[in-house]
């Protein structure tokens, strides 16, 4: 059963859970949101992402919600978002590959903000952020 917290920046009541397939902690905003992107199993204190809005009570994973978010981005998505670096230095400098670093800074760049916040909220992989912006580029492109 998942505990609520209390956000150490804001105070806000959060639950502390992992996500099903990467088992990466997040924190996940208490009340239910119908802007949410979450779908939390609170007996077994998880949570995933839902591609699919009437897939049950959704939540908001506090990343998006925080005024003070920003103080806790990964070292990642900090370094890769300081435009004056080359992708080969930030990579050495954090330990990922250049390619990492270049799918970082697209989907940062891009106007796709719910796709930013699960990548900041680190909720989804960067080649998967990176990817679904491509797609959704795409299809505008295309139905343009």
């Amino acid at each position: 059963m998942a505990k609520t917290s209390a956000c150490t920046s804001c105070g806000a009541p959060i639950y502390w859970l992992k996500h099903e397939k990467t088992g990466k902690r997040a924190p996940i905003d208490v009340a239910p949101s119908p802007n949410g992107s979450c779908l939390v199993n609170l007996e077994e204190g998880s949570y995933r992402i839902a591609f699919e809005r009437s897939s049950g009570t959704l939540y908001t994973s506090h990343f998006a919600t925080c005024p003070h978010a920003g103080q806790h981005r990964t070292i990642a998505s900090r370094e890769a978002n300081s435009l004056g670096r080359s992708s080969d230095e930030l990579a050495a400098r954090i330990g990922v590959s250049g390619a990492t670093v270049e799918r970082v800074r697209a989907v940062l760049a891009s106007d796709e903000e719910e796709i930013k916040e699960q990548l900041l909220a680190g909720d989804i992989a960067p080649y998967t952020a990176y990817k679904r912006v491509r797609w959704l580029q795409r299809a505008k492109a295309g139905s343009a």
